[in-house]
């Protein structure tokens, strides 16, 4: 007779298990629920003939459940395998196929090419051998922000120190000028720190993920290292719980 075997959990991904695996995906379970009482809300402002303001109103809803969190493949997605090269070691020059000129148009794509090109120059050359991005996006929508910067030395910034302390007037003003022709549709009154510390977070998960991420379902969210020796772009594994 056979013994009913133990339910097993799956394992957090080795390090060897980097190539086959990409970013943690959650789906939201009452999301029918929340809008149904969005909905509510906006109908009993309006028969009071009250203006309402939708931030307000989306933090009166019941929070989100989320389904636990499960690792998606790289074909899932139509991204890249990772570890990603995306440039040479030797010539210190990135690969001009990263991002699908299709997506953007040709000229909008050689453009976020240069901001990349750019920003990988100037970091290698004040000592930046790794950097860390966060990405959150699903459904039209795909973030990304850079959270740390490290150095040879082991110094490790956080952007805004970085870009503060580090970088001087010309770098700002060179960040603003490719960061506003790389990404036209700017969030911030800052466009050389939005370049920099969000731009080309989200230019960088575009090399591996490929720029679908954010234009289609499923939800994800994860976190990338970026190496600036080996030019290579990995993703992480073990990042927690979805943001909320």
């Amino acid at each position: 007779m056979d013994r009913p075997q133990p339910e097993t959990k799956p394992s957090t991904p080795s390090v060897d298990d980097w190539e086959n695996n990409l970013p943690y995906t959650h789906e939201e379970t009452n999301d029918e629920e929340r809008e149904e009482a969005l909905e509510q809300l906006m109908v009993e402002a309006d028969e009071k003939n009250q203006k309402f303001n939708l931030i307000e109103l989306l933090q009166q809803l019941p929070p989100p459940i989320y389904t636990d969190p499960e690792y998606v493949t790289p074909t899932e997605l139509g991204g890249n395998p990772t570890p990603l090269s995306f440039g040479d070691e030797a010539t210190g020059r990135l690969k001009p196929s990263l991002i699908p000129a299709n997506f953007n148009g040709v000229e909008r794509t050689e453009a976020q090419l240069r901001l990349l090109q750019f920003f990988t120059e100037l970091a290698r050359d004040v000592g930046v051998v790794e950097l860390r991005c966060l990405y959150n996006g699903g459904g039209d929508e795909g973030f990304a922000r850079m959270e740390w910067l490290r150095f040879a030395d082991t110094r490790q910034l956080d952007p805004r120190t970085f870009f503060d302390s580090v970088l001087d007037t010309n770098a700002r003003e060179k960040l603003a000028e490719l960061g506003q022709t790389a990404d036209p549709i700017q969030f911030s009154k800052d466009p050389a720190y939005y370049a920099f510390e969000s731009t080309i977070a989200l230019l960088f998960v575009w090399c591996l993920m490929l720029p679908y991420y954010g234009t289609s379902q499923p939800t994800t969210y994860g976190a990338i290292r970026v190496d600036l020796v080996a030019f290579t772009i990995r993703d992480e594994m073990d990042i927690g719980p979805p943001p909320m």
